[in-house]
């Protein structure tokens, strides 16, 4: 079912269950092969169930400890041979427990998998890569993979649980192989990417660029992370796309600072959806994920609603729409920081704090298609938690689509606001 992205809950459910009775039960018998890609394909179809982790990440933590009890640092990876995870069950591992992951593991789980992987082959041939020892040609393709699966468990760890890194960093037997792993995870070379887009991506690309008059750039790389559409001014489609601050020195007169908005187009294709479904896949959420922990605002846009827009118009005051919402979410987030950076606190935003206050259908691996609900709440294109349209004025009772003939009369209103605010701000 993870092959194809085929999710079907009834199913799901009773493959949970039998999944978690072998873990409770059987555990010492189980497979090492099993046990790391029975989880990680019910991590890559968005399954959650708590008993289910709980068992799992047991078992998991049991074969760690006694891979870490062998003395010479190759048995411990050998898999079948000696009862334990090898390279490729210990990347699954660190997708399924971290990357795909709603709720992250102990850091007793967390420091053994790391240590595995820091002193396995793979570890060893990434430091040497990071020290130019090596070249990436001479790396092979296999284990390259398995780095940029650590790349995003890294990533995450660095932003989510930073005291859980330190943790790591600062053990006695493991820190310094850990602390170099991590930094020649970090560092690794940025995965290969096909420059092309879909015929209707292409579409919002031009649309951005001639019609809005929007400084864009296509596909992109951060890190391994590919962004189809990299806008440079403000999303609303108005230039200048920079906000002027003032900062003040002592002794001297107050400086205008310039800043400017890094928006991300997203364009979903049939790919980031699961099949015959409108909820997208825990890769995909993985993905935007990713580019809004390192400080980009990302606007997302499913196929399947654009593809309801048929005039000009209608996409250009559908893009408008999106991005006056992706603009008032960042205007709300820079007065809260200047709110509080006048009371002289400094605001952190705790991924893991906030992802523990939240329900659980709220974080990540919930059902949001595009930006969080806060920010599309007012435009009736959200799914609920069984992936349908929720009713609004953009909605046609019994068709779970959009209607473009309403969508152009609400965005036409927009619209309308939004020169009133121009005229008023002139």
């Amino acid at each position: 079912m993870a092959k194809v992205d085929l999710r079907h809950s009834g199913s799901l459910k009773i493959l949970s269950r039998a999944f978690t009775h072998h873990c409770r039960r059987y555990a010492e018998l189980q497979r090492q092969e099993t046990l790391a890609v029975g989880l990680n394909a019910l991590a890559r179809l968005d399954w959650r169930s708590r008993k289910m982790r709980l068992y799992a990440e047991q078992a998991v933590a049991t074969r760690l400890r006694r891979a870490l009890q062998l003395d010479n640092a190759l048995d411990r990876t050998k898999g079948r041979d000696n009862d334990t995870f090898d390279m490729q069950s210990l990347s699954l591992l660190a997708q399924s427990l971290v990357s795909l992951a709603d709720e992250l593991p102990s850091t007793s789980v967390l420091r053994d998998l790391f240590s595995l992987a820091s002193t396995s082959t793979m570890g060893v041939m990434g430091r040497r890569l990071h020290t130019k020892e090596v070249g990436s040609n001479q790396v092979p393709a296999g284990q390259l993979a398995q780095l940029r699966v650590f790349k995003n468990a890294c990533q995450i760890l660095k932003y989510c649980r930073p005291n859980a890194v330190e943790e790591m960093f600062n053990d006695a037997e493991f820190g310094e192989d850990i602390r170099q792993f991590f930094e020649a995870a970090l560092a690794n070379t940025k995965a290969p990417t096909r420059r092309i887009r879909p015929r209707w991506a292409n579409e919002i690309y031009w649309l951005l660029k001639d019609h809005m008059k929007v400084r864009v750039k296509s596909r992109s790389l951060v890190d391994n992370e590919c962004m189809d559409i990299l806008m440079h001014a403000d999303p609303r489609g108005v230039e200048p796309g920079e906000t002027t601050m003032e900062e003040d020195t002592p002794g001297r007169a107050k400086k205008h600072k310039r800043r400017r908005y890094e928006v991300v187009v997203e364009c979903l294709g049939p790919y980031a959806f699961y099949a015959d479904s409108t909820r997208r896949t825990s890769v995909s959420k993985l993905h935007q994920r990713l580019l809004e922990l390192q400080g980009y605002v990302v606007m997302a846009i499913p196929y399947y609603e654009w593809r309801e827009l048929k005039s000009l118009d209608d996409k250009l005051l559908y893009l408008y729409s999106l991005g006056r919402k992706v603009y008032k979410r960042i205007k709300e987030k820079e007065e809260l920081t200047q709110k509080e950076a006048a009371k002289g606190m400094t605001v952190s935003f705790n991924t893991a704090e906030v992802q523990a206050a939240m329900p659980e259908d709220d974080w990540w691996s919930s059902d949001s298609d595009c930006c969080d609900e806060g920010v599309y709440l007012s435009t009736g294109l959200i799914r609920n938690a069984e992936g349908v349209h929720k009713l609004s004025p953009l909605m046609v009772e019994g068709d779970p689509r959009p209607s473009a003939t309403v969508l152009s009369e609400l965005t036409a209103n927009l619209m309308e606001d939004y020169h009133q605010d121009d005229e008023e701000k002139g």
